[in-house]
């Protein structure tokens, strides 16, 4: 779903995209007036995503504007929800680092419970 958010980005969009996704940025990379920043770290490749405490550190560094973040399912209670840990800790930082939070989700969404909460639901989540 990130890469079709990714090339779903129209030409009238300028701007900077931070991903940790490599396929998102290679989608990226044919956008002159996108800044894509990568943010690095090793690859797990069952998520095409750098995941580990160097892409931790590294979100750290950012503020951000507003986070389009995907989500595996969604709980009225738990909030956003992730199938992998590793995913879900990644998610959580770049939350932390944005000042509001974009969640398109289709309803299916809404049935499924994952195992790992990623954000509740608060004033800076939009649905």
């Amino acid at each position: 779903r990130d890469l079709v958010r990714a090339r779903g980005l129209g030409d009238e969009y300028k701007g900077q995209v931070v991903t940790n996704g490599a396929a998102v940025a290679a989608a990226l990379i044919e956008k002159p007036d996108i800044d894509v920043i990568m943010v690095g770290g090793r690859m797990n490749t069952d998520l095409g995503a750098c995941v580990d405490a160097q892409a931790l550190a590294e979100i750290g560094r950012f503020s951000i504007d507003a986070y389009v973040i995907g989500a595996c399912g969604v709980d009225p209670a738990a909030g956003l929800m992730a199938q992998s840990f590793e995913e879900s800790t990644i998610k959580r930082a770049i939350a932390a680092q944005s000042r509001t939070i974009l969640a398109p989700l289709i309803t299916e969404k809404f049935s499924v419970r994952a195992p790992f909460a990623v954000i509740t639901l608060s004033e800076k989540t939009t649905l």
